[in-house]
């Protein structure tokens, strides 16, 4: 499966790949120095990835999980075999992966534990040659969901808190309308201008979302 490349900026190039029974993004995000970084490894990213790594010649360094759902973890231990790719989640959606084992069996998907290499709190920030991943905790969708954001590049990897046009279900187990909302105005806080890469749907940016999605306007009075 060919990606589809979203940014070229500073070096640095952001690749989408649409993958598994639920249509997950999965981006990757490599630089000139030879590094990459995958955020969130859907079921059958593993693939689409791994030709790309080689194809553009670049060590995938970290895999960035979102949350602990199915959707978008179910690969990282095939990736972390064929790649040597630490993963890294926040704590908070530890709890969340034995329900994602019963889910992925729902789906006719074989569930591979992930190993998870650095648990994150939130509010940490990641290295990666001349950019820094900061992480945020934006639980409500799940407990432990988490953006990233790179400031460099202005781009949000959001996983399933905010998409274009509407927000992160909580009915899920661990879900919290209350949490969601907290975390949606911490979002944003961040420059109009951010562009928002989701887990689900096509990307946005975050000021046209503070106008036109109906859940953000009612967040800021509007």
């Amino acid at each position: 499966m060919n990606g589809q490349v979203l940014m070229e900026k500073s070096g640095w190039k952001i690749i989408k790949y649409v993958v598994g029974p639920l249509r997950t993004n999965t981006y990757l995000l490599l630089g000139g120095g030879g590094e990459a970084v995958l955020v969130d490894p859907a079921p059958g990213a593993s693939g689409a990835v791994s030709r790309s790594v080689g194809m553009y010649g670049v060590r995938l360094k970290l895999v960035l999980v979102t949350h602990g759902h199915f959707d978008h973890i179910l690969d990282a231990r095939s990736l972390r075999e064929l790649t040597g790719a630490r993963t890294l989640m926040h704590r908070g959606d530890l709890t969340i992966l034995d329900t994602s084992r019963a889910v992925a069996s729902y789906f006719g998907l074989e569930w591979r534990e992930p190993v998870i290499d650095t648990l994150l709190n939130g509010g940490e920030e990641i290295p990666l040659q001349d950019l820094r991943i900061k992480v945020l905790h934006t639980p409500g969708h799940t407990p432990g969901s988490a953006c990233y954001y790179v400031q460099e590049l202005a781009v949000l990897f959001t996983g399933d808190t905010l998409f274009r046009g509407t927000v992160g279900r909580t009915d899920f187990p661990g879900g919290s309308s209350e949490d969601l909302a907290k975390s949606l105005k911490k979002l944003l806080e961040l420059p109009e201008d951010t562009l928002i890469l989701p887990g689900h749907g096509p990307e946005t940016t975050l000021g046209s979302e503070a106008r036109s999605n109906p859940y953000l306007i009612k967040l800021l009075g509007r």
